[in-house]
């Protein structure tokens, strides 16, 4: 039989316990909430063109070569720069390992226009396993001739007749790993533009001035690659909570 020691001393040793078991819960509880309340950040930063910004002109064509395209000249996005900013327009920047939960919504379904014998627009973000639809109000022959830079997906390549006014090209197919793929037109050699293959929460196309800001970054350490034809470069970054991390002005030159 337990004399009364005893039992002040076990009762003492499981209020020990039972206390230490609370003290453990509501440290897990804090570490959860803290996780749960870490706020996402923003990557921000611009692209420039470093140098003097050249002298854009319509690109002449051929005559021998227009292959039933209306236009004598038209517009280039090889390589468009801000004289103001010397901001580069058309550069792709996106944010490696990224781990976020699934979008709620659906992405807006990516379209290309064949439009004035160019694409349209000249970098196109399409999120992973998404198809494209390819417009062709010229109402010309044309063909989609994709070469994937990273030889990570296949590639595309398929004539589209003046009597088609729409065509999507699968992505569950084509558009499956992330990686920059070009897209040109063989019929007409000067027709090119890009597909970056990410997801759009985390990339983006910069504008005429080269600025890009990209919201909802979860906290954490990124590699930032931005790609131009000019060449490519890679930024590491760090997202703290709620805070703006600024790459800064990356620079491209001619070679």
């Amino acid at each position: 039989m337990r004399s009364a020691s005893d039992k002040v001393n076990t009762t003492q040793e499981e209020w020990a316990k039972m206390k230490f078991s609370r003290i453990a819960a509501l440290a897990v509880c804090a570490l959860l909430s803290a996780a749960m309340m870490a706020a996402d950040g923003t990557v921000k930063g611009s692209v420039k063109y470093d140098g003097e910004p050249p002298v854009v002109e319509k690109k002449k064509i051929d005559p021998a070569k227009l292959g039933g395209c209306p236009h004598a000249e038209v517009d280039t996005d090889t390589l468009v720069v801000d004289k103001a900013t010397k901001g580069i327009k058309w550069a792709m920047v996106r944010i490696m390992g990224v781990k976020a939960p699934e979008p709620k919504e659906p992405f807006p379904v990516p379209t290309m226009d064949q439009k004035g014998c160019k694409f349209e627009p000249h970098a196109l973000i399409v999120p992973p396993g998404t198809d494209v639809k390819l417009l062709n109000p010229d109402k010309i022959g044309h063909n989609f001739h994709t070469t994937p830079l990273d030889a990570t997906n296949p590639g595309f390549n398929r004539m589209m007749p003046p009597t088609d006014d729409v065509m999507n090209v699968k992505g569950s197919k084509y558009f499956v790993e992330p990686e920059v793929i070009k897209v040109q037109c063989d019929i007409h050699p000067w027709m090119t533009a890009f597909i970056l293959v990410h997801d759009p929460r985390f990339a983006a196309i910069t504008p005429a001035d080269g600025s890009f800001e990209i919201k909802n970054v979860p906290p954490g350490k990124y590699d930032v690659v931005i790609f131009h034809e000019l060449g490519e470069q890679t930024v590491k970054v760090e997202v703290k909570d709620g805070a703006v991390a600024d790459v800064g002005e990356i620079k491209f030159k001619q070679k």
